[in-house]
C-alpha cells in the first residue's frame, strides 16, 4: 500500500517539478510516476478495470484542448462534458475497478463527534492529477507564488471567519481544540483526495470554462463563481442541506481565489486550510446533536 499511494503522492508533487530534458526529449515527471503508481496499483491490487476509466480521461482531455483551439466548439462542448461527467461519477465512487483501501474505520475524532472513516482514493486522486497536468496552468517562480500566497492568506481568514461561525452559529460544530494522532493521514488524505479533485473540478474546470463561455457578460466572474459555489454545495447533499448551505459559503472563498489568482493552487491551498482550521480548533467532522432528530 505504501509503495503505491507514495508513488501517487509523488506524482501529484511532480506536477510543480521542471520537465527533465534528455537530449532531444522533454519529459515531465508525474507522467513517470503515475504510470508506476499504476502499475504498483495493479499489481497489489488497489487498481483493477479502472485503468481504463484513467485511459478514457487521458484521451478525453487533450481532445477537448484540441478541438477547443480548432474552433469546433460544440464537440469541444461535449468533450468537456463528458469529462466533468466521468470526474463526478469518480469523486461519488460511482465507477467499478477501484480498490481504494479504508484506513480509518469509524474513528472518534472528537468526543461529541459524529464518527468519523477514510479511505485511500487511488481513483479521486490520480484523475484529479490528470485534469490539472493536462488541462491548466500550474504556478512557477518565486514571483507567482508569492502573490498567490499573499492572496491566499487572505481568502482563508475570510473562509475561517465566515464558514466556522456559520458553522457554530447552526450548532454543526463546537469549539473543541485538540492533537489528534490522526492528524498526518488526515493531512495527506484530506490534500490529496479531497482538496486536488475537488477544487480541480468546481474550479479548474466548471467555473473556468462557464467564466469563458460568459465572457460577454456583464460580471461573467461573479456569476461563475456563485455558479461554481452552488454546485460544490450541492455536491455535499448526503450531509443534509445545513451541510450543503456551508459549503456553498465555503465554495464562495475558494472561487474567489481562484478568479483573482488563476491559479487552482490558491483555491486548493484555501480549500486545505479551512479544513485543517476545522479539524485542529472545532468538532470534527460534525457535531452527533447535528445530526440528531427531535
Amino acid at each position: 500500500m505504501e509503495l503505491t499511494f507514495g508513488l501517487l503522492a509523488l506524482a501529484v508533487i511532480a506536477l510543480w517539478f521542471p520537465p527533465v530534458v534528455m537530449g532531444k526529449l522533454r519529459v515531465k515527471l508525474w507522467l513517470p510516476l503515475l504510470i508506476a503508481a499504476v502499475l504498483a496499483g495493479l499489481f497489489y491490487g488497489f487498481l483493477l478495470s479502472g485503468i481504463l476509466w484513467l485511459i478514457l480521461l487521458a484521451m478525453l482531455t487533450p481532445a477537448a484542448r484540441k478541438l477547443s483551439l480548432d474552433h469546433w466548439q460544440e464537440h469541444a462542448h461535449l468533450c468537456w462534458a463528458g469529462i466533468v461527467i466521468l470526474m463526478t461519477a469518480v469523486m461519488f465512487h460511482k465507477l467499478p475497478g477501484f480498490n481504494n483501501p479504508l484506513v480509518l474505520d469509524k474513528v472518534q475524532i472528537s468526543a461529541t463527534a459524529i464518527p468519523y472513516s477514510r479511505y485511500l482514493n487511488f481513483d479521486k486522486t490520480a484523475l484529479g492529477l490528470l485534469v490539472l497536468a493536462l488541462t491548466h496552468p500550474l504556478a512557477s517562480g518565486i514571483a507567482d507564488w508569492r502573490r498567490l500566497l499573499t492572496l491566499s492568506t487572505r481568502f482563508f481568514l475570510g473562509s475561517a471567519l465566515v464558514l466556522m461561525t456559520a458553522c457554530l452559529l447552526v450548532g454543526y460544530v463546537s469549539f473543541e481544540p485538540k492533537w489528534s494522532p490522526y492528524l498526518p493521514l488526515w493531512m495527506a488524505t484530506n490534500l490529496l483526495s479531497v482538496c486536488l479533485v475537488e477544487e480541480a473540478l468546481f474550479r479548474g474546470l466548471l467555473q473556468r470554462k462557464l467564466c469563458r463561455v460568459l465572457g460577454g457578460y456583464h460580471r461573467a466572474g461573479v456569476i461563475s463563481i456563485v455558479v461554481s459555489a452552488l454546485l460544490f454545495g450541492l455536491f455535499h447533499i448526503s450531509g443534509g442541506w445545513t451541510y450543503v448551505a456551508l459549503a456553498s459559503i465555503a465554495g464562495l472563498f475558494y472561487g474567489g481565489v481562484y478568479h483573482r489568482t488563476g491559479r487552482i493552487e490558491a483555491a486548493m491551498l484555501v480549500h486545505f486550510a479551512t479544513n485543517l482550521f476545522h479539524f485542529l480548533l472545532f468538532t470534527y467532522p460534525a457535531n452527533a446533536s447535528a445530526f440528531t432528530t427531535p
